[in-house]
């Protein structure tokens, strides 16, 4: 059942023109996150991101629907919880298998965000008047809201010597959104000899805007993660630069 912000949120949404499609049996709520932030227009233009396309298609791999919306259009899910996002129109069939792509492209029409929100959905017979998809969690750190500096040791020893000893050749430090505890497909923040013993970009401003958590990982010659820190959360809001705790490795 609908929740009252959701009917809200639908409502607000068809008196303003932020549906697509024709008269069907359901609508999608379709939703994403710019680095951990809810997107505004400020944001969207730093990341270079001017819309959202959601493509869906039939079982059989028909392309049903194609929709766009600007990328700081906002909406509340079934939770009251405000993302970027856009309802559709009643569109979709019940009793009908649907995949769906769900991208991020800049002004030019290319796609920004690798890799797009993908997956399925199907609803019964009258079994909901809207479905929610997964949200997209895109995280791009690139930009010029704050520098940032981390250091690290192995067995709290020298790193100029002991990454030799422990066969460890680079340093990477990523970053993911809040919501990805996984850490899958975390994007690069940079990356420098573990013998280097630190990482940073000499103060210039090299981050966007973000509610990230940032890792140290350390990686073999052969590209082999030999071991990922703990998590860190990080606030990047423009008001000061990123000063990351030292990590410990083997310890």
């Amino acid at each position: 059942m609908r929740s009252y912000r959701l009917a809200l949120a639908l409502a607000v949404a068809l008196l303003s023109g932020c549906t697509f499609g024709s008269d069907r049996d359901y609508q999608l709520v379709v939703t994403w996150l710019l680095n951990g932030f809810v997107p505004d227009a400020e944001l969207c233009q730093e990341l270079g991101i001017a819309t959202a396309r959601l493509e869906v298609r039939s079982g059989d791999g028909r392309r049903v629907r194609t929709l766009d919306a600007s990328c700081e259009r906002t909406v509340e899910n079934s939770l009251g919880q405000l993302f970027g996002g856009f309802v559709t129109s009643r569109s979709f069939a019940w009793d009908v298998d649907y995949t769906y792509t769900l991208s991020l492209l800049d002004a030019n029409g290319a796609v920004r965000s690798t890799p797009p929100a993908q997956g399925s959905f199907y609803e019964g017979f009258n079994a909901a008047d809207v479905h929610e998809l997964g949200f997209l969690d895109y995280v791009a750190p690139q930009g010029q809201a704050a520098a940032f500096h981390g250091e690290w040791s192995v067995k709290n020893l020298d790193p100029a010597t002991e990454c030799a000893a422990q066969r460890i050749a680079k340093v990477r430090v990523v970053a993911v959104s809040p919501f990805n505890e996984q850490f899958e497909g975390a994007a690069l923040v940079g990356e420098a000899s573990c013998a280097d013993g630190k990482i940073g970009s000499n103060g210039a401003k090299v981050l966007a805007r973000g509610d990230y958590v940032f890792r140290y990982e350390a990686y073999s010659d052969a590209n082999a993660l030999v071991e990922a820190g703990r998590g860190i959360p990080v606030l990047v809001d423009g008001t000061q630069d990123v000063i990351l705790p030292r990590e410990l490795f083997l310890d």
